[in-house]
């Protein structure tokens, strides 16, 4: 019988806790930095495609709807991969879709990007703030952890805003893909400074993963989003566009919100 020895941190060994506290500070700060569409570059995306802003507006929510559709299933990832390998997949994904956004200007293409990249912030910010919690462990307290966590929250989406605002102001809309680019890099080499390769639990299989529920709500979430976005502009259900969508809207529906 083979006995697999799980690591109980997933920092180095002999690593300074000075050192892991800095290192997991900056990655969940960097995680602001790095962003698809958002509010701040709103103004330039109508200016530039000529959008309304109902369609603006369904661009930018379309971010949530890959935040939701990804929660549910984000620990099951963590159980398969290993921790640096996940953080490293999920962060190279950030920086390739950043690259794709700077050189294209392509709506739909926008509209795909967005929806990645809210699922993907999610898993890195989830799994910063297991770190985060481990490291305080008086962040265990529910009280402390939302005052301390919406507090970091709040500071650190004003300094990006400021900070991105100021160069948009100054360049072009698409600086805003430049820096998160910029800010995936410094995450990949603080990663790779930080953790071990080694697995620290289990590995489940991905299988038993209710794929089809997470594909529902995508088709839901999208649904909802381009109903209450779009329905006043096309005139609600005068429109065959917001019929259909209503349409997709139903399955999900009808089975509750535990399905």
């Amino acid at each position: 019988m083979i006995i697999t020895k799980y690591h109980s941190s997933p920092y180095r060994a002999n690593m300074p806790r000075w050192v892991a506290i800095i290192g997991t500070t900056l990655l969940l700060a960097l995680q602001y930095f790095i962003s698809g569409l958002n509010e701040d570059i709103a103004p330039r995306l109508t200016s530039y495609f000529g959008l309304d802003s109902s369609k603006v507006s369904f661009f930018l929510l379309i971010s949530t709807v890959g935040l939701v559709a990804i929660l549910p299933i984000t620990y099951r990832f963590r159980d398969y991969f290993r921790r640096v390998s996940l953080l490293l997949g999920v962060i190279g994904l950030q920086f390739f879709i950043s690259v794709l956004c700077i050189f294209t200007s392509n709506e739909v293409l926008l509209l795909i990007t967005s929806f990645l990249m809210g699922g993907l912030k999610i898993i890195c910010i989830i799994d910063f703030l297991s770190l985060s919690i481990d490291l305080f462990p008086f962040l265990k307290n529910r009280g402390l952890f939302y005052g301390v966590f919406y507090g970091f929250v709040r500071t650190m989406r004003e300094v990006s805003s400021y900070f991105t605002l100021t160069l948009i102001d100054q360049y072009d809309w698409r600086v805003i893909f430049i820096v998160s680019a910029i800010a995936a890099i410094f995450s990949i080499f603080i990663c790779l400074v930080l953790f071990h390769r080694s697995r620290m639990q289990r590995k489940v299989p991905l299988y038993q993963v209710e794929w089809i529920s997470m594909l529902l709500m995508i088709v839901a979430g999208v649904s909802l989003c381009y109903i209450l976005t779009m329905g006043k502009e096309k005139e609600w259900f005068a429109s065959q566009e917001i019929v259909y969508a209503s349409i997709l809207l139903i399955p999900k529906s009808s089975m509750g919100p535990n399905f």
